[in-house]
C-alpha cells in the first residue's frame, strides 16, 4: 500500500522508482540510487522501489501514486558520463503512442493507464545519469556515475525529507 505524504492537508503518494540492471555496469545507477534513497529517507516520506521494469510493464508499480521520482540511467551524445539530466514527462509528450504495442515508452504507459480510468502520477520526473557502459557483464559502476548516484540520491532525500 503506497504512504501517505501529506501537503497543504492532502495525502500525498509518492514513489520513487530506481530502474536498472544490476549485472549490466552503469546501469545498475537507478537501482543503487534507490537503496541510497532507502537507506537516508525518513519512514513514511515515500515508497522506495528497484525495478528491471520498462514500457506496459511500469504500468502495476505506478498506478496509484500522485508523484512518481524515477532515476534512470541514459545514453546520449556529448557529456561524459555521470551527467545528471532531469527531466518531466513534459519533456516526452511528443512520444506517446497508443496504437501499437512496440511503440510504448513512459509517456504512453500513462497515458494508457488514463485512458483507462487507472489514477496515474501527475507529477513525474525523471534523474537520468549518462553512463559510460552500460552493456558489460559487471556489478559496479564506474567512478563518475557512482558519484551521481551519490549526487541524485541526496537530492530526492532533501526534497522528500
Amino acid at each position: 500500500m503506497p504512504r501517505e505524504r501529506r501537503t497543504d492537508d492532502k495525502a500525498v503518494r509518492t514513489l520513487v522508482l530506481g530502474l536498472g540492471n544490476t549485472i549490466l555496469a552503469d546501469d545498475a545507477a537507478g537501482v543503487l540510487a534507490a537503496r541510497r534513497i532507502r537507506e537516508s529517507l525518513p519512514d513514511g516520506a515515500a515508497d522506495v522501489v528497484e525495478a528491471e521494469l520498462s514500457g506496459l510493464n511500469l504500468l502495476e508499480a505506478i498506478v496509484g501514486y500522485d508523484r512518481l521520482i524515477i532515476v534512470d540511467t541514459i545514453k546520449t551524445q556529448g557529456g561524459a558520463p555521470g551527467d545528471i539530466h532531469r527531466f518531466t514527462l513534459d519533456d516526452f509528450k511528443d512520444t506517446v503512442r497508443t496504437a501499437g504495442v512496440h511503440d510504448v515508452n513512459l509517456a504512453t504507459t500513462i497515458e494508457l493507464g488514463r485512458r483507462l480510468g487507472m489514477k496515474m502520477p501527475d507529477g513525474v520526473e525523471i534523474f537520468a545519469i549518462k553512463v559510460e557502459d552500460n552493456t558489460t557483464f559487471r556489478e559496479g559502476c564506474c567512478a563518475p556515475v557512482s558519484a551521481a548516484v551519490e549526487e541524485v540520491a541526496a537530492r530526492i532525500v532533501r526534497e522528500l525529507s
